[in-house]
């Protein structure tokens, strides 16, 4: 995410595509450029509102707002996302027991993990497991 929003940024500031509306701000994009960069890097430890406002030096309000108008989640959502696509990940690529992909992801309380995962996924990380093996499986057949 982070990338697309630096390449959406180049094209409005090199003047290569102009916007539907004049709500592109320019320092709104470039704090949201940042934070999603350090977002992608630590979002396996734990991160709050209070520390988000400490490393960009605007409000929790409103981060979650200009957060919010830019990618369409909270920053609590995004987080949760990149933790779960990690999860899926291990799981799936790594072979990595539910527990330890939850762990490893940032998620320090496992059915707290597993309840968000079958929000997000639609199935539970086990059941997640052997569909990924059983397309492993017939994929290589």
């Amino acid at each position: 995410y982070s990338l697309m929003f630096f390449v959406i940024y180049m094209l409005y500031s090199e003047g290569y595509a102009v916007p539907l509306n004049n709500k592109i701000n320019e320092k709104k994009m470039q704090m949201m450029i940042s934070l999603l960069s350090w977002l992608d890097e630590n979002f396996t430890e734990e991160i709050t509102l209070k520390m988000l406002s400490d490393i960009t030096g605007y409000s929790e309000k409103y981060i979650c707002r200009i957060f919010k108008e830019y990618t369409s989640r909270t920053p609590i959502n995004y987080i949760n996302e990149l933790r779960i696509e990690k999860a899926c990940h291990e799981i799936s690529e790594n072979n990595f027991s539910v527990t330890h992909a939850a762990y490893d992801s940032g998620f320090n309380d496992l059915s707290y993990f597993c309840r968000l995962f079958k929000d997000y996924k639609g199935v539970t990380p086990t059941q997640y497991r052997n569909l990924t093996a059983t397309n492993k499986f017939t994929n290589d057949i």
